[in-house]
């Protein structure tokens, strides 16, 4: 894997219908160095990019609680069916936001600023690094490049399961709730 990393911003968009467990939606984008025009992805291996974010840590824009996450893709590739795209989470899950297409043969256009979401890291803690690992899943030589991406954070400053009880304590509510937990304790 080659591992890189960038340039971000934090801003935020807030709905305008006040409610109590208002969702936040905050944005983190990825952009390479002026003086590189966009990350190869090679064809033997992986492409590592991060993103550390604070997830507006401190402002009224602050996510705690994750509902669902996107990556939002600018990428070109000789065969686009063949790119298969994975998100890492800060707490370590780790979700497969694109697979292999074997009638995707385009090799023109690409994903031009296209979101890929997930909700495997619903309730997660979104402060940290995010990773984005992007390789081809296929026996022929491919290549292709990454111009940018932007991780979006879907979630809410409060508890969203305050009331959910846990059945079982290897479930993700379980998982989440002890984290948070653990959390709020340092």
């Amino acid at each position: 894997m080659i591992g890189v990393s960038g340039f971000y911003s934090c801003e935020a968009y807030v709905p305008l219908i006040p409610h109590p467990r208002q969702n936040i939606a905050v944005f983190e984008h990825y952009s390479q160095p002026a003086s590189v025009a966009a990350w190869e992805i090679p064809s033997s291996r992986s492409v590592l990019l991060k993103i550390p974010t604070t997830a507006c840590q401190g402002q009224d824009t602050q996510v705690n609680y994750l509902e669902h996450v996107q990556a939002v893709v600018t990428l070109n590739a000789t065969r686009r069916g063949d790119v298969e795209l994975f998100m890492t989470s800060p707490m370590g899950t780790r979700s497969m936001i694109l697979s292999r297409r074997v009638n995707d043969d385009d090799h023109r256009d690409g994903f031009t600023k296209w979101p890929f979401m997930t909700t495997h890291t619903w309730g997660e803690y979104p402060q940290g690094t995010w990773l984005l690992e992007v390789s081809f899943n296929s026996q022929a030589p491919q290549s292709g490049f990454i111009k940018e991406w932007t991780l979006m954070l879907h979630g809410t400053r409060d508890p969203p399961y305050s009331d959910l009880p846990v059945s079982d304590p290897h479930s993700k509510l379980a998982l989440v709730k002890k984290a948070h937990e653990e959390r709020n304790k340092l």
